[in-house]
């Protein structure tokens, strides 16, 4: 039982982590954008 949890505790932690990092990659380049729309 308490090892089901936790492998779905961490396949959830590593899905957060790979959104996160999208999320970032997305960030970025909007933020690349941005500096190359201003100058």
């Amino acid at each position: 039982m308490y090892n089901l949890l936790h492998r779905i505790l961490e396949r959830e932690e590593r899905r957060t982590r790979n959104n996160f990092k999208y999320y970032a990659l997305f960030t970025e380049t909007h933020r690349h954008i941005i500096y190359l729309a201003l100058n």
